[in-house]
């Protein structure tokens, strides 16, 4: 609880296939509580070369609540992915 802005690591696998480690990743992030919206982010992130994009999560973590986060990922040449993430404050 408490956490504010908590690290995440996406796997994207599937943008390896025709991108190279280092390719910008546009990034789309919605956390919400229940139906509750909470926070909202867009950036453009490197392409690690094991398949995945380090990002911030825009939200504080209180105590006993869980999150779920839909993260939109694209490149510039067309591949697109979602993922879902979801976190519970310890």
């Amino acid at each position: 609880g408490g956490s504010r802005n908590p690290a995440a690591t996406v796997y994207v696998r599937s943008f390896c296939a025709n991108n190279a480690a280092g390719t910008t990743v546009g990034t789309t992030t919605r956390v919400s509580l229940g139906a509750t919206l909470v926070g909202v982010q867009q950036t453009a992130v490197p392409l690690g070369a094991d398949c995945t994009v380090r990002l911030r999560l825009p939200v504080t973590v209180a105590k006993g609540k869980r999150y779920t986060a839909v993260v939109e990922l694209n490149t510039e040449n067309g591949r697109f992915a979602t993922r879902t993430i979801t976190v519970v404050g310890a």
